[in-house]
């Protein structure tokens, strides 16, 4: 979860530990929410994002893929 410039980004993982340890792994949906009125600005889902890599600055977010950085637009994904 991280919070920049009034949006809350967070990332949703479905599996519970259970999945994981049979080697189920489901892709995660990163989500973005206003702070001030809770409206849900954009989600997207991805196959692979590397724990603790969530972040952003502002402008942007940025993870890592398992392959490489990406970024996505803070405001609109």
């Amino acid at each position: 979860m991280v919070l920049s410039d009034g949006v809350l980004v967070v990332l949703v993982n479905p599996n519970t530990p259970a999945d994981v340890r049979r080697g189920l792994r489901e892709p995660k949906t990163v989500i973005a929410f206003d702070t001030d009125d809770g409206t849900l600005l954009w989600q997207q889902t991805l196959d692979v994002i590397l724990p603790l890599t969530l972040a952003a600055d502002g402008r942007q977010v940025v993870y890592h893929d398992g392959i490489r950085i990406e970024s996505r637009d803070l405001k609109t994904g």
